[in-house]
């Protein structure tokens, strides 16, 4: 019978269906084929796809798990980018094993509340340009975008190894991935609203400036106002000298 194939309990042989096995005559019972799955694509692996498709890589995360990554990005980030920035500062009185246990407490937690600020701000902004995304997707765009910074996992070697010798070079290509971080966070912010870049654009600045002035504010309302001098009692006019006679 076409299309239906049968295997012989006895011998092991696949045939197509017949009263019995062509091998070694055992009756056989037919069976159909089973179907042949169709072709899927292979899922978009973000970490691989946020270097060149930026949008589809985070379209992926949206539309399977917004948070996959976000707490190991963070962390990561925020490790590397705060041991570099303090690796150039070492020498024999300040360590670097002191220098990677201050990164490893308190990088990961300031970048953890960057993102998540930030991800609130660009939230706001972005709904106030008609953009639809939620803040777990923007936490999810805002630490992707993030993903150029992972190279400052390597860059706080030469500062240790070879500190004052790459440091002109070092400063441009760190300037570079942060810039390069910032022109993704746009494109990422932009596909999670779905609007344009110029209002990516838009809802990324707005959210840099009232990040800014709650950072001024806070300065200001930490630092005391300095205490106008008290005024004192005027001192009584003394008595001239009187003239010699």
């Amino acid at each position: 019978m076409p299309g239906r194939s049968t295997r012989c309990p006895r011998c092991g042989l696949t045939q197509f269906a017949e009263a019995a096995c062509q091998r070694c005559g055992a009756p056989l019972v037919a069976k159909p084929l089973a179907p042949r799955k169709p072709w899927t694509p292979p899922a978009v692996h973000p970490l691989r796809a946020i270097w060149l498709s930026p949008r589809v890589a985070v379209r992926a995360l949206v539309d399977s798990d917004p948070t996959r990554g976000v707490i190991v990005l963070a962390w990561l980030v925020g490790f590397s980018t705060f041991l570099t920035t303090l690796a150039a500062k070492t020498d024999d009185r300040f360590p670097f094993a002191f220098a990677a246990i201050m990164a490893l407490v308190f990088g990961p937690l300031l970048n953890f509340t960057l993102v998540f600020v930030a991800a609130l701000l660009t939230t706001w902004t972005g709904g106030a340009l008609g953009g639809r995304g939620t803040p777990v997707e923007l936490r999810a765009a805002l630490a992707w975008a993030q993903a150029p910074l992972l190279f400052f996992l390597v860059l706080w070697i030469p500062r240790v190894f070879a500190p004052g010798r790459w440091g002109f070079p070092l400063d441009v290509l760190e300037l570079a991935l942060l810039l390069w971080s910032e022109a993704v966070a746009v494109v990422l912010v932009a596909e999670v609203h779905g609007f344009s870049i110029p209002r990516g654009i838009l809802a990324v600045f707005l959210a840099w400036a009232i990040k800014l002035a709650l950072i001024v504010g806070l300065l200001m309302a930490a630092v005391p106002d300095r205490p106008s001098p008290a005024p004192g009692p005027s001192p009584s006019p003394s008595a001239s000298p009187s003239a010699p006679a």
